[in-house]
């Protein structure tokens, strides 16, 4: 999974580690201490903007586009934050409000329509799937047509495939803490050494609040689910959701909140898949980063602490998403060469301009 990313994430992740050393987030209560200062921060930034206190104007579109957005309420309050930095010379603003009142003006959006399969009105999720394979760039319209529709939406998950890489399953979500509750469990069996949770104890755990996407590979998703059916009942909705995913054809899948649509959210998760299928770039990926001599210090306190697991190639592709995601907190002097080396080793005739496709921002 994926996490939403500022600087002021930087600020409360520095101030964790400063103040209790890494082993701290060895223990149970870490997780939810660090999501508490992850809230705070931005909650901080907030008031600050809001009082017209320390922060200026573009600092505060900055934050409203990368605060953590669940419903259509707050992405409504996005054009607050971004007209008057757009009205100061800020591009990326302007061309973002752009972005909005042309997405406002079309009368396709899918996720105003009908699901195929419609479910009782309570029972989630709601899934509509694309006609045709989207591009990445598409599937970032598509994200923004959704944050649009905001509460009108008759969709909990807009999917289908990624034409840039083949068998790839992409779905955009309505409200990433359900999507959290009902496949969290899968991704904590692979991604934290194979532990198990029940429904209700996963249910109470505060990362639901934090994770912005998922990421999983088929042989691990049927392995995971395999014996989380064992462990005991599951929710209804993780049912439903699960079930859906065995029937589809996929060896990758990928899903993102659609509110995070100005983030590097949904570029991590595409590269992510450019991870799975791709032996040239995953080996390339590995070869430089699990180099003893590269450190990446603050992205690794960051790995350690999310990701309770010894499995290299889990570290590997979190990391390589995080150093080439759109607008990457970790492009100092030291990200900027690793990503230098690891477009080096890739092979004479591999294609780079697909990884630029999918390190793309919106």
């Amino acid at each position: 999974m994926i996490r939403n990313r500022t600087r002021y994430i930087s600020i409360a992740i520095t101030f964790c580690v400063a103040v209790a050393g890494l082993w701290f987030f060895r223990d149970e209560g870490s997780i939810a201490t660090f999501v508490e200062n992850w809230s705070l921060s931005f909650e901080k930034a907030e008031q600050q903007c809001r009082t017209s206190e320390g922060l200026k104007v573009l600092d505060c579109a900055h934050w409203a586009v990368h605060a953590p957005i669940y419903d259509s309420s707050q992405f409504a309050e996005l054009e607050r934050w971004l007209t008057p930095a757009c009205q100061q010379g800020g591009w990326v603003e302007c061309q973002r409000l752009q972005k909005i009142a042309s997405a406002r003006q079309e009368n396709t959006s899918p996720w105003l329509s009908a699901t195929e399969a419609d479910a009782p009105i309570n029972i989630w999720p709601h899934i509509k799937s694309s006609e045709v394979p989207l591009s990445s760039s598409e599937w970032l319209y598509n994200a923004l047509q959704g944050a649009i529709a905001g509460s009108q939406t008759r969709v909990d998950l807009f999917c289908g495939n990624l034409t840039e890489i083949n068998e790839t399953l992409v779905c955009t979500s309505s409200n990433q803490i359900k999507l959290n509750l009902f496949i969290g469990r899968v991704v904590a069996y692979i991604e934290q050494n194979r532990r198990l949770d029940s429904y209700q104890n996963h249910a109470k755990n505060p990362i639901n609040r934090f994770w912005q996407g998922v990421d999983l590979q088929r042989e691990d998703f049927n392995s995971a689910v395999k014996v989380l059916r064992q462990l005991g009942a599951l929710a209804p909705e993780e049912d439903r959701l699960w079930s859906w995913l065995e029937t589809k054809s996929w060896q990758v899948f990928l899903a993102f909140n659609m509110y995070s649509v100005f983030t590097g959210i949904p570029s991590h998760e595409f590269l992510h898949a450019l991870y799975f299928s791709s032996e040239e770039f995953r080996g390339a990926a590995r070869s430089v980063l699990e180099n003893r001599n590269i450190r990446l210090e603050k992205l690794s306190q960051f790995i350690d602490l999310l990701y309770k697991t010894p499995d290299g190639f889990i570290i590997s592709n979190e990391k390589q998403a995080y150093l080439f995601e759109h607008n990457s907190s970790y492009l100092n002097g030291e990200g900027r060469r690793v990503i230098a080396q690891i477009l080096n080793a890739l092979p004479m005739n591999f294609d780079q301009t697909l990884i630029d496709k999918l390190r793309q921002g919106y």
